[in-house]
């Protein structure tokens, strides 16, 4: 039996809020459930690692920080389902098809609640089912301002090497020409906090 790891993600810790997004500022923080922050089975990481194969059992476990935290043992039981177990449950997603512009098909999974095809499950409490019927939101929708720079702060060095060094393989153009995007992300970042705190000051006055 294949044995397969999906990483969840814990992103900007720093920044974090137990019940909301990335924010300095007023507003009220989403209460949804996070999508990087939950077990999920996807179709893409299955194809991407050889995993759709009809017939075929494997057990695919989720860690964080280098640490299992769970796992489901799955099986494609025939072309129509996608037979999952735990040590206290068991379901049972069906499976759709479509058919593809420049041929071939592509595969989907059945939302056991809403019957909507989805590429993508998420597990609450002992059931998967859609990102809609799992009520769970992206990160990025509970970003405020600064916390999209800081996301775009992240994608963009994670391009670079060590202290925004240039990876081997890089044109020195592209180099800068990233490196100007990270420096112009800290200096709009800034200038958000100065606003911010001029906010802070004004009706402090009142």
């Amino acid at each position: 039996m294949f044995v397969a790891y999906s990483q969840l993600i814990s992103y900007s810790e720093r920044l974090h809020m137990p019940k909301g997004g990335y924010r300095f500022g007023a507003g009220r923080p989403s209460t949804k459930a996070k999508a990087e922050q939950l077990p999920r089975i996807d179709l893409r990481e299955l194809r991407q690692k050889g995993l759709l194969n009809f017939g075929d059992a494997f057990t695919w476990r989720w860690s964080k920080f280098g640490e299992v935290i769970g796992s489901v043992s799955a099986t494609f039981t025939d072309t129509h389902s996608l037979a999952l177990r735990n040590a206290s449950w068991t379901q049972r997603i069906e499976l759709d098809y479509t058919e593809c512009h420049f041929g071939g098909r592509r595969l989907w999974m059945r939302c056991n609640q809403c019957n909507c095809r989805c590429s993508v499950v998420y597990l609450r409490g002992q059931s998967f089912s859609c990102r809609k019927c799992s009520k769970v939101s992206y990160t990025s929708q509970s970003e405020d301002y600064c916390g999209r720079l800081w996301r775009k702060q992240a994608k963009l060095e994670s391009k670079l090497g060590g202290g925004w060094s240039r990876p081997k393989g890089m044109h020195r153009k592209t180099h800068n020409a990233v490196f100007e995007k990270i420096v112009n992300c800290e200096e709009q970042r800034e200038e958000e906090f100065v606003r911010f705190a001029q906010r802070i000051m004004q009706s402090d006055r009142y």
